[in-house]
């Protein structure tokens, strides 16, 4: 609005525009002004006050939840869905888009157990975050970690006879046998290495993987398959790896078509477009006003 370029100036230019603003907070409000980071936007939203250990602390997840998925994904979705609308109306509209927003939407399971309950999920104690023996991390004989998620019963009974414990299986969810599962889990899990129980059960109908460590992700053969890593060929630095496309389209995927751009590196191809002739470029380039 300061610069002259918001969404009330620009409508009025152009009616069929599609404005998206993303922001920490939003437009309106207390706090639309109000200064803040990935890590503050999660914790007004109540997700990082769930996650942790149970001695209360929270731990900051390392991906930027708020940031890339509250904020990111929904300005996609928001742009994206305008313009299906736009196809109908003829009319653009303004997207306003909040980090925080996005991030309490993400948590819609444990608020509506909140809702209905009035149960305040804390770290380490719910279904989800480690308060369920079969749903959480254990160590492995080599210090490493096991991430299990066997919810449904099926799942947890595998996991118990493949362990040699498939009495405890009707005990899954038995307040008394919680003790005797961790304990057991526990304790079995440190006598193989973390690979090999990845080995021996990732496809067994068990929801138990290895916990990787970020230079163990972009080996592993699923991820391969995938194309998740992409090498490519860059004009400078060589051979260089990036993350792949994770939306899959049959009839028109995903392409890495040019790597990011240095300074300057496309002025003339931008202001080209905008109209601007050689001459006209090279005397702004003169005069400092682009690069």
């Amino acid at each position: 609005q300061r610069l002259g370029v918001d969404y009330d100036t620009c409508v009025g230019i152009n009616p069929r525009l599609v404005y998206c603003s993303l922001t920490g907070y939003g437009q309106d409000g207390p706090y639309r002004l109000m200064a803040g980071h990935d890590i503050n936007y999660i914790s007004v939203a109540g997700a990082l006050g769930m996650i942790g250990t149970r001695d209360g602390t929270p731990a900051i997840p390392g991906n930027m939840l708020a940031d890339y998925a509250g904020g990111g994904q929904n300005a996609i979705i928001g742009v994206l869905t305008a313009l299906m609308a736009r196809d109908r109306t003829g009319k653009g509209q303004f997207v306003d888009i909040a980090m925080t927003d996005g991030v309490i939407g993400l948590n819609t399971q444990s608020v509506q157990s909140y809702f209905s309950s009035g149960e305040v999920p804390a770290p380490g104690v719910t279904r989800l975050n480690g308060g369920e023996n079969h749903y959480g991390v254990y160590q492995a004989k080599d210090g490493c970690w096991i991430g299990i998620g066997a919810n449904e019963p099926w799942f947890f009974d595998n996991v118990c006879k493949i362990l040699g414990r498939p009495d405890l299986s009707e005990h899954q969810h038995d307040p008394d046998s919680r003790v005797e599962i961790q304990e057991f889990l526990s304790s079995t899990f440190r006598t193989k290495t973390a690979d090999e129980w990845h080995e021996l059960m990732a496809d067994k109908d068990t929801c138990v993987t290895k916990v990787y460590t970020f230079d163990e992700v972009f080996s592993d053969p699923q991820v391969k398959h995938r194309e998740m890593v992409l090498e490519l060929d860059h004009p400078e630095a060589g051979k260089v790896r990036q993350v792949g496309i994770p939306v899959k389209l049959s009839d028109t995927p995903g392409a890495v078509r040019r790597f990011a751009g240095v300074k300057g590196e496309h002025t003339d191809e931008v202001l080209g477009e905008l109209g601007y002739q050689k001459g006209e470029i090279k005397r702004m380039r003169q005069k400092g006003a682009v690069l």
